[in-house]
């Protein structure tokens, strides 16, 4: 994970089952950018897995062939549809950081908003983007968001294993349990901040951490 003058990046993945569908990816696309991907696959098993084999295989050829967010999208979408027949799909987090301009362009197919916490604790969930990919042939709309990040800015990308835990009363932990962490360890290093966001999943469930999807967290430091 990268970790130099403009950035540290750290991750943490709780499989549910011995064969995952979640993914995650940090690309340096050259000497100035970087992709940051989240990803979740419908389902469960052998098909649902070779699916997110195929979606990450197609980010990676994009990348190199140095296409813009606006075409890798459509495209991953035409990949998915074509290999699944809309009976899967794939909810994705997508973002491109240019460490020169500080700016992030990305988009968000039918996933979980993204947190960006700034250093006077204002949050900006990231929503804009497409409805998730593969579940029809060409995309109702696509909006590709851009944002730029103030210094010491935090940003977690995650999978929704984190926030569909239940507890006895079948409250749900949800984004808002996830933000009430954040805000009271945004400032913790990396490592023990994702400790801190399992721990707190785990004190909260009902089912002693018999979570039921896998689990990815991918967090950001601007510094």
């Amino acid at each position: 994970m990268p970790n130099d003058g403009h950035l540290a990046i750290e991750r943490s993945y709780v499989p549910h089952t011995e064969i995952g569908g979640d993914y995650y990816d940090v690309v340096e696309i050259d000497e100035h950018r970087l992709l940051l991907c989240v990803a979740d696959v419908s389902g469960k098993g052998v098909p649902a897995s070779l699916l997110m084999s195929n979606f990450q295989a197609g980010l990676r050829t994009l990348l190199r062939q140095g296409v813009e967010l606006a075409t890798i999208v459509p495209e991953l979408n035409h990949l998915l549809f074509r290999n699944s027949g809309g009976e899967k799909f794939i909810t994705a987090f997508l973002g491109i950081y240019d460490r020169r301009t500080r700016s992030l362009q990305y988009v968000n197919a039918g996933h979980n908003d993204p947190l960006l916490i700034t250093d006077d604790s204002t949050v900006q969930p990231l929503k804009h983007g497409t409805v998730m990919l593969g579940i029809m042939e060409e995309l109702p709309l696509l909006m590709v968001g851009k944002v730029i990040i103030p210094p010491h800015s935090l940003l977690l990308l995650y999978t929704d294993g984190l926030t569909e835990v239940f507890d006895d009363d079948n409250n749900e932990f949800g984004e808002e349990g996830v933000l009430n962490v954040l805000l009271r360890n945004r400032y913790l290093p990396l490592p023990k901040l994702h400790q801190e966001l399992l721990r707190s999943i785990d004190e909260f469930s009902s089912h002693n951490a018999q979570f039921a999807d896998d689990i990815t967290i991918l967090s950001c430091r601007f510094k």
